[in-house]
């Protein structure tokens, strides 16, 4: 009966590693189908462990443990390469982080076995291993943002679970199990505490750094916000203004028609009405907020920048179908596009009157999607750094906050971003 329970806790252990990794893992498919197919994996992983426990027993191998770890191992990388969908990077700190908390949760109900005795093993086992779900659960959230926020820096924190891993192996594993050294379980118990306390402390860490970013861009919103009401108040000032010019100027417009109709001057009545038409158009086109999308903070940025553009000399053409049902929300959407056209026309402002200042603005749909393109002319080279893959001048190490909050967008909203760099365009893609 030991042997059995053993041998349950045993199974237990090992298929344990697939719930651990998918908690905190991006999904290649919706959450339905990742948990179906998380639950017909641990099933056959632990119908396949069964056979192999079984053989590995029966033939007496000297190496069976290593063949059986390898085996899970093995079957884990499968269920990640079919299920997960995320960056190598990512998905690398996630295995070795699931595997440090399957090892600490082994080492844990290893202990109380061997203090406890086997009676309740299998009672412990299902206790520590539920509170080790629970947890990653409770951490998914800012687990995901805080490897969304690292990229590529997370490479040299894999190296902090690995480690332990390793320490882990040679505590409980190599030369001596656990089991048969109780002398060690001290030592493996500190351990577990280790690895528990670096991990809180890179969460806490990390978390206040992501706290700032998100705060700063909230900080964006709220100065975006302030804009385009400002912007909106000078449209209804000045348009108040324009409408009191042109009253004024209608009475001089009627006295003049009046005049030139009873002296018989069609010509002359024909000019003045063709100067009304045209003051009437200059009227309506003076800081107007232009329907282009159909969301009024989009449109409010796009004719904002349509007037700091012209001001500039710069050629700004606007080619967009009108926006319906985006999956993403409509006032970051508006801060990254009020940053890539800040982005632009500053790009454009720096090439001299003689060459083309030009930016042009495409958006259409694509399917369910929407696909936006603002290229501009520019001058000087243009170069990404190697680690946030953005676009940086040549010479300087950092990216400007626009670029960076236009990346936070793209990764919180699983949104897709091109940069391109080709014979004197500079042209950003974006499908949401």
């Amino acid at each position: 009966m030991a042997d059995f329970l053993h041998i349950a806790v045993q199974l237990i252990a090992s298929s344990f590693a697939i719930p651990a990794i998918v908690i905190i893992s991006k999904w290649r498919f919706p959450k339905r189908t990742v948990v179906i197919a998380a639950s017909v994996a641990v099933t056959l992983l632990l119908i396949s462990n069964i056979a192999v426990l079984s053989f590995l027993n029966a033939n007496e191998l000297p190496l069976a443990s290593f063949i059986y770890r390898a085996w899970n191992t093995a079957a884990v990388i499968i269920f990640i390469l079919v299920v997960i969908k995320q960056p190598f990077r990512e998905t690398l700190f996630a295995f070795l982080t699931a595997t440090t908390f399957v090892l600490v949760t082994d080492t844990f109900a290893l202990s109380l076995r061997i203090w406890l005795g086997s009676a309740l093993e299998l009672f412990w086992n299902l206790l520590l291993y539920s509170i080790m779900v629970y947890s990653a659960v409770k951490i998914r959230k800012p687990f995901l943002a805080i490897t969304d926020y690292l990229k590529k820096r997370i490479y040299p924190l894999c190296l902090m679970p690995l480690f332990l891993i390793v320490c882990f192996f040679m505590q409980i594993s190599v030369p001596v199990p656990l089991e048969h050294a109780h002398n060690n379980i001290p030592v493996a118990l500190m351990l577990c505490l280790i690895a528990i306390s670096i991990y809180g402390i890179i969460f806490f860490s990390f978390k206040s750094l992501l706290n700032q970013t998100r705060l700063e861009e909230n900080m964006k919103l709220m100065k975006l916000h302030a804009s385009s009401l400002k912007y909106q108040n000078n449209i209804t000032e000045q348009t108040r203004k324009s409408a009191a010019v042109f009253r004024h100027d209608m009475r001089h417009y009627t006295s003049m028609i009046l005049l030139n109709l009873d002296n018989g001057k069609t010509d002359e009545i024909r000019n003045i009405l063709s100067e009304i038409d045209i003051n009437i158009c200059k009227n309506e086109n003076i800081n107007t907020v232009q329907e282009i999308t159909g969301y009024t903070l989009i449109d409010t940025v796009l004719s904002y920048h349509m007037r700091i553009g012209s001001e500039a000399r710069i050629n700004i053409s606007v080619n967009m179908e009108r926006m319906s049902d985006v999956s993403v929300n409509i006032t970051e959407l508006a801060v990254a596009l009020f940053n890539a056209l800040e982005n632009a026309i500053n790009a454009c402002i720096k090439i001299t009157e003689h060459e083309p200042r030009v930016i042009k603005i495409i958006g259409n749909r694509r399917g369910v999607q929407y696909f936006i393109e603002i290229a501009n002319t520019y001058t000087g080279e243009v170069e990404f750094n190697s680690v946030t893959e953005l676009p940086v001048r040549k010479g300087e190490e950092t990216q400007g906050f626009g670029s960076q909050s236009i990346a936070y967008f793209v990764q919180k909203h699983n949104a897709i971003l091109q940069y391109d760099v080709k014979n004197g365009w500079f042209k950003l893609r974006l499908l949401i």
